[in-house]
């Protein structure tokens, strides 16, 4: 997969969001309605399952983590967040996926995993085998701003996929209602 553009001098942020929107669609993944669809249509196209699941990262500087695994990737997102921030954790370890950043990545993980030590909840991970993993606290490496960038372009098709979907045709009723309940309609 190719890398994105280089960001111009005029404006980073700008030529980044381009050259992301361009590559997403190079990526072709179709309409999606559900972080879990988009889950779906990655998994696919890694060729391997990719799991989500809500876990407790509070009193770490983390809020979400993709473990690769020999069996599945794995993504932690913080349980306590608010539902949309739940949600934008997976796009953003999706989009590391998507964008290949996953296999780009020496193996590694064995400080964020030694973070997570003194959590109870790091049982829940037993029997996995923990090869790679990518975490989402800051933003100061390219991979991580490439990341943010893409999943705050999938949340907006996210919502455009979904505003379509919900989003009913007006019937001729409707729309005979509402000529009889106009205020420019004046009675002869």
């Amino acid at each position: 997969m190719r890398p994105p553009n280089s960001p111009d001098r005029g404006n980073p942020r700008q030529s980044l969001w381009q050259a992301l929107t361009e590559q997403l669609e190079e990526l072709d993944l179709g309409p999606f309605h559900s972080v879990a669809e988009l889950r779906e249509i990655a998994s696919r196209r890694r060729g391997r399952r990719i799991e989500a699941m809500p876990f407790p990262l509070r009193g770490t500087n983390i809020s979400g983590l993709l473990l690769v695994t020999p069996e599945a990737d794995l993504i932690l997102y913080e349980q306590d967040a608010p539902a949309y921030h739940q949600e934008h954790i997976q796009l953003h370890e999706l989009s590391h996926v998507l964008l290949g950043h996953v296999d780009e990545q020496e193996p590694s993980g064995t400080g964020v995993l030694a973070q997570l030590q003194d959590n109870d909840s790091l049982a829940r991970l037993h029997g996995h085998t923990v090869d790679k993993v990518l975490q989402r606290t800051d933003y100061e490496e390219h991979t991580e701003h490439e990341a943010e960038t893409m999943a705050s372009i999938l949340a907006m098709r996210l919502r455009q996929h979904v505003d379509q979907r919900t989003s009913a045709p007006e019937s001729e009723e409707l729309r005979r209602i509402g000529r009889s309940l106009s205020p420019t309609r004046r009675a002869e």
